[in-house]
C-alpha cells in the first residue's frame, strides 16, 4: 500500500525544511498512519536549508522531520543522491519492509531550487545558454508512506 503527496510551493515557502514538513503532513493526513506509528523516516535530497538560507549538515533533516511530525520512535536518516534521492529512498524503505526490520516508513524528498533559478537568470547572456535548464525547475516537496504487502509476482532480493 502507499500513499503520496507531491507539493509545490510558491512564493509562501523560503527553506526546504518547510517544503519536506509540509508534504510529510499532508502525507501523512491522506494516509492511515499518524507520526507515532512510522517505523522509518528517511530524508532525500541534497537541499538542507532552514530559516530561510542557512544550510544545515546536522542533525539530519529525516531526525528534524520527524521530531516536527512527532514520530518519537522512528528511525530516522538521510540519503542523498541528488535527482534519484526519492526513488533510492523508496528502495531502501522497501527493503527495510521486505526484510522485516520495519512494518512502514516514510520517504520525504523536497528541492529547493529558486536561489539556482534565479542566479542563471542574471547569468544568462545568450539565446542557447547552457545553465538555461535551470529556470525549468522549482521549488517542491514529497512524501510517500510505504507499508508492508503480499506481492506474489516480485521475489525478495
Amino acid at each position: 500500500m502507499l500513499h503520496s503527496r507531491f507539493e509545490s510551493i510558491g512564493e509562501s515557502c523560503h527553506d526546504s525544511f518547510t517544503l519536506a514538513v509540509n508534504a510529510a503532513e499532508d502525507c501523512l493526513s491522506r494516509s492511515r498512519y499518524n507520526p507515532a506509528e512510522l517505523d522509518v523516516i528517511i530524508s532525500t535530497s541534497i537541499t538542507r536549508s532552514k530559516h530561510a538560507t542557512r544550510m544545515y549538515m546536522e542533525p539530519s533533516f529525516a531526525s528534524s522531520i520527524g521530531a516536527h511530525l512527532g514520530a518519537k520512535k522512528a528511525i530516522t536518516f538521510d540519503i542523498s543522491s541528488a535527482g534519484a534521492g526519492m526513488l533510492t529512498g523508496v528502495y531502501v524503505l522497501d527493503r527495510l519492509i521486505q526484510s522485516g526490520a520495519a512494518r512502514n516508513g516514510m520517504v520525504v524528498s523536497r528541492g529547493e531550487t529558486t536561489p539556482i533559478a534565479e542566479n542563471t537568470v542574471r547569468e544568462i547572456t545568450e539565446k542557447y545558454e547552457v545553465q538555461f535548464a535551470a529556470r525549468l525547475v522549482g521549488d517542491s516537496g514529497c512524501a510517500i508512506v510505504l507499508e508492508g504487502g503480499v506481492i506474489p509476482f516480485l521475489p525478495p532480493i
